[in-house]
């Protein structure tokens, strides 16, 4: 029986960029909903030789037992969590994320939230579009400090929490962070429990990553 060439499986829709990316030599298959083995027959399924999937998409044991000739596992943006890492290694499967590729956007609507929430524009917003400035005043909402010389404690200090501790600097905020390590490097105050840091804290932005390590870290 002649083999078939090695495939790019998509595990989820994405962006055209990405796609015309791809070497147009090799053939490409998908998405399928989840789950994928479910929609995928088994010689196809034996063709794929690379999954390109997101983080929050889970990839374990049953997937992988699914794709017996899967050599790469690439996770588009910084997460990797639904992706069985040590199952993968077991196998000989490489896993690939970016984790600095969408940081700046990310840390850009981290701030874009900070300031919606500090200075009510959200509320203030609506206030003005529902026409109540015409028979409430606004002065609550107008006297509102600002974020020069708050406290901002961020938890996590990768490479999120750094690009926020970057922008957050531009407002003139105090900055002071935890994590698992104190960072070498850094100008920013480092707390050795995230307790300490929430009550040193104006404001407390959370940088972590999702996953079982940290969860109701912030009840």
């Amino acid at each position: 029986m002649q083999q078939r060439s090695p495939v790019i499986l998509l595990a989820t829709a994405f962006p055209a960029s990405l796609l015309a990316g791809l070497d147009p030599a090799i053939p490409v298959i998908g998405p399928f909903p989840a789950p994928i083995e479910d929609h995928l027959g088994g010689s196809e399924a034996a063709a794929v030789r690379v999954l390109v999937t997101v983080g929050t998409r889970e990839t374990g044991a049953k997937l992988m037992d699914h794709l017996p000739n899967l050599a790469l596992i690439c996770c588009y943006g910084s997460g990797y969590e639904g992706v069985d890492v040590s199952e993968a290694l077991r196998r000989g499967v490489m896993v690939t994320h970016s984790p600095d590729a969408n940081a700046a956007a990310v840390a850009d609507l981290a701030m874009a939230l900070l300031l919606a929430a500090m200075r009510h524009i959200v509320t203030a917003d609506r206030f003005v579009r529902d026409g109540l400035w015409q028979v409430h005043s606004m002065a609550r909402l107008s006297v509102v400090r600002g974020l020069e010389g708050r406290r901002i404690g961020i938890y996590g200090l990768g490479a999120i929490g750094r690009k926020i501790a970057m922008r957050a600097a531009a407002f003139d905020m105090q900055i002071a962070y935890h994590g698992r390590a104190r960072n070498a490097g850094v100008p920013y105050a480092f707390h050795p429990t995230l307790q300490s840091l929430a009550e040193w804290a104006d404001i407390l932005m959370v940088a972590v990553r999702a996953n079982e390590t940290n969860r109701h870290a912030v009840n």
